[in-house]
């Protein structure tokens, strides 16, 4: 039997949630909770308060609630010639954010007004509902991978690990024992740990900075270009070794980087920069797969883009035969060098030139048969003939 609506008192509301008094009259007072008066007094439907709890539930589930999430609010702030002019984002709290740029679009500057580290003009910075940019940096509990590593120079590695415990005035056993877990996790060859930074290699350096930025008590961790510094085969472990890192950690976390691969490999959400401002905002397989425009689809694309005009007329792409559902119109075609198929239909294409990519694929210098001034590089089977006909595998059409 279903039981009929009732009006509560807010004291039987707090006894239902669990919680104080206070904390009933806040909701009320805050609209999120509905209550009307009986004479001095205030009454709550039950039906109103089941709506709330399942609302409450909802958001728990899908992280939309600001209590669950990490929001920058219309951030501005000037350095010298450099301007964010007005930048707003938000993701789930737990989740990975990579910054993604070329190199002055901004990403440092971002993370280190996050950091507290710069000042901001005007704007709002959200954990949860807790306003962070009115806080002191330290008392913003974010753990911070500098791109130079900021490691201290007179300090061993073993220290500069030990740092942040030490400056929270943890217990000596408590130093001991995370930092011997810091080092365990993270693989570092207890060699290199009574050495200071400049005798240690560029991988032992970023390790000892993660590892110290892991060792601050945060709830949000950020990373400006983690593996600049790394040769070729550093960098690919490093990225495993990190994709590893940061899903164990279960912390916020906002990476910068310049390589797409990494930002993939690594993120939920990417935010693709440029000049300060974010051209593109959402998860990590949308902004790959739907760019918003030929920029961001040349920054989130691993091994480059190919672009040219192209016209549009009922229903065909002119001259090359190729179908389309866009409107009549000129547009900007584009696709991905290495998102190419050999058909019988498509673009003719002549190569001028190939060399070895890998075992299976050369990278091939082309150029339309239709139009020789039209230039663009293939990733191709090795062996391709001279001329073939390609078919893009994901089409991009840019208004012009």
């Amino acid at each position: 039997m279903v039981k009929s609506d009732y009006a509560m008192t807010t004291k039987e509301v707090a006894d239902y949630l669990n919680i104080s008094n206070q904390m009933v009259y806040n909701l009320i007072t805050d609209g999120e909770l509905p209550a009307f008066k009986v004479g001095s007094a205030s009454r709550i439907m039950f039906s109103d308060l089941e709506k709330y709890i399942f609302q409450k539930k909802d958001e728990f589930i899908t992280g939309k609630s600001d209590v669950f999430r990490f929001s920058v609010n219309n951030l501005s702030l000037k350095i010298d010639d450099f301007e964010i002019p007005d930048m707003s984002f938000s993701f789930p709290k737990g989740k990975i954010l990579s910054i993604l740029g070329s190199s002055g679009s901004g990403k440092t500057l971002l993370l280190k007004a996050i950091a507290g580290l710069l000042p901001i003009h005007s704007g709002e910075i959200h954990m949860g509902r807790t306003r962070i940019d009115i806080l002191e940096p330290a008392k913003r509990q974010i753990g911070y991978v500098f791109e130079n590593y900021a490691l201290f120079p007179h300090l061993s590695g073993r220290k500069n690990i030990e740092f942040p415990l030490k400056i929270g005035k943890k217990p000596k056993y408590v130093i001991n024992d995370e930092t011997e877990k810091c080092i365990k996790e993270l693989d570092i060859d207890f060699s290199y740990l009574e050495s200071v930074p400049e005798q240690l290699p560029e991988g032992i350096k970023q390790l000892i900075a993660i590892a110290r930025g892991k060792n601050h008590n945060f709830n949000l961790f950020l990373m400006d270009e983690p593996m600049t510094h790394l040769d070729a085969s550093h960098h690919i472990m490093m990225r495993m070794f990190l994709q590893k890192l940061v899903r164990d950690l279960h912390q916020t976390t906002i990476i910068a980087f310049n390589d797409p691969a990494d930002a993939l490999a690594l993120s939920d959400y990417i935010a693709v920069l440029g000049n300060g401002k974010i051209l593109q905002f959402g998860e990590s397989w949308e902004i790959y797969h739907n760019p918003a425009s030929l920029e961001v689809l040349q920054l989130i694309s691993v091994n480059g883009v190919n672009f040219f005009e192209i016209e549009i007329k009922e229903g065909q792409i002119l001259t090359y035969n190729i179908p389309s559902d866009r409107k009549d119109g000129k547009y900007i075609f584009a696709f991905r060098i290495d998102d190419v198929k050999i058909s019988d239909k498509g673009f003719e294409v002549i190569i001028d030139n190939a060399q070895f990519y890998d075992s299976n694929r050369q990278l091939s210098i082309c150029h339309l048969k239709q139009n020789a001034e039209v230039k663009f590089t293939l990733l191709l089977p090795v062996d391709s003939p001279k001329e073939i006909r390609i078919l893009p595998g994901e089409m991009y059409f840019f208004n012009i």
